[in-house]
C-alpha cells in the first residue's frame, strides 16, 4: 500500500466477511485499526446489514468508525433533493425518437414504482424505452414506465409489493380471507401495444413480471387441439377464446 502511494482503501460488500476465518469480529478490527495507525491510509467500509451490528459491539470500534464519517443509506423519499437531483440527471438519458419532458406525474410514477431505489428506478428506466422503442408512439408514459417495471424489477416487484396493493378484508368465521387488488391507474394515449384500460392494465403487468407463467396456463395445447377439430374456428369460439363481439360480452352493462 506504501509503495503504491494508496490514498484511500475502498472495502464493498463487508457484509460478506467470514468472521471466522480471521479468528472472530475483534481480530479484524483491530487488524484494520493498526492498518490506519500504521500507514495513514483511511478505509471506507461499505456494507449491507448486518455488518453495522458488528461495529456497534465494542465502543472502541463504533468510536473509530464513526470518526471520519457514517452515513446510512436509504430509499430516496419522493420530495428529496437527492431523489430529484438523481431522477433530472436519468432522464437526461432518453434514446427515443421523441423526447419526453419529465413531469411531476412521470416523477412520481417512477418513484412509487421504484419505491425510492435508485438501481430499481435506473433499471425501470432503461427496460421501459427498450419496450418504447420501435413501436408507433416512443412517447414515455405511466404504462410505459409499469411496464419496464414489471420486466426489469419482475421479482422484486412481488417481493416488494410495488404495482399492487393488496388490502386484506376479513370475512365471518367460517369463510377465507380474500385480498382485493387495487386499479392501477394508466395512462390511456399513445401506442395501442400498450395497456389501455385500468381495469386490464394491472392484471397486464402482472402477467409481464409473472416468474410462474407456465404454470398457470391451464391448457397450453388449445390451439393444437383446435387444429385437429373439424370446425377449427367454431371449436375456438366454444371455448370462449374467439369472440366475434368482445366488446359486447365483456361490457360491464
Amino acid at each position: 500500500m506504501k509503495s503504491s502511494f494508496l490514498g484511500m482503501l475502498v472495502i464493498d460488500e463487508m457484509q460478506n466477511l467470514q468472521f471466522k476465518r480471521t479468528g472472530g469480529e475483534n481480530n479484524l478490527l483491530r487488524f484494520l485499526h493498526r492498518l490506519v495507525n500504521k500507514l495513514g491510509v483511511p478505509l471506507f467500509f461499505v456494507a449491507n446489514p448486518p455488518f453495522d451490528q458488528s461495529l456497534i459491539k465494542e465502543l472502541k470500534a463504533a468510536r473509530r468508525a464513526e470518526s471520519g464519517y457514517h452515513h446510512t443509506m436509504s430509499v430516496l423519499a419522493r420530495d428529496s433533493v437527492s431523489w430529484n437531483a438523481f431522477i433530472e440527471q436519468l432522464w437526461q438519458y432518453q434514446w427515443t425518437n421523441v423526447y419526453t419532458e419529465l413531469t411531476e406525474e412521470l416523477n412520481d410514477a417512477i418513484h412509487q414504482l421504484s419505491v425510492g431505489n435508485i438501481d430499481m428506478a435506473s433499471r425501470t428506466y432503461r427496460e421501459a424505452q427498450r419496450l418504447a422503442i420501435g413501436s408507433m408512439d416512443e412517447r414515455i408514459t405511466v404504462a410505459t414506465l409499469s411496464a419496464g417495471n414489471a420486466v426489469a424489477c419482475g421479482l422484486s416487484k412481488q417481493t416488494e409489493e410495488i404495482n399492487q396493493v393488496r388490502v386484506s378484508i376479513a370475512l365471518p368465521k367460517g369463510k377465507q380471507r380474500r385480498s382485493e387488488t387495487a386499479t392501477v391507474s394508466v395512462d390511456k394515449t399513445g401506442d395501442i401495444t400498450k395497456p389501455q384500460h385500468p381495469e386490464f392494465s394491472s392484471q397486464i403487468i402482472e402477467l409481464l413480471g409473472a416468474v410462474d407463467l407456465s404454470t398457470r396456463i391451464r391448457e397450453p395445447d388449445l390451439f393444437q387441439q383446435a387444429s385437429e377439430a373439424d370446425d377449427p374456428i367454431q371449436y375456438l369460439r366454444r371455448r370462449r377464446v374467439l369472440l366475434d363481439d368482445p366488446l359486447s360480452e365483456l361490457s360491464y352493462s
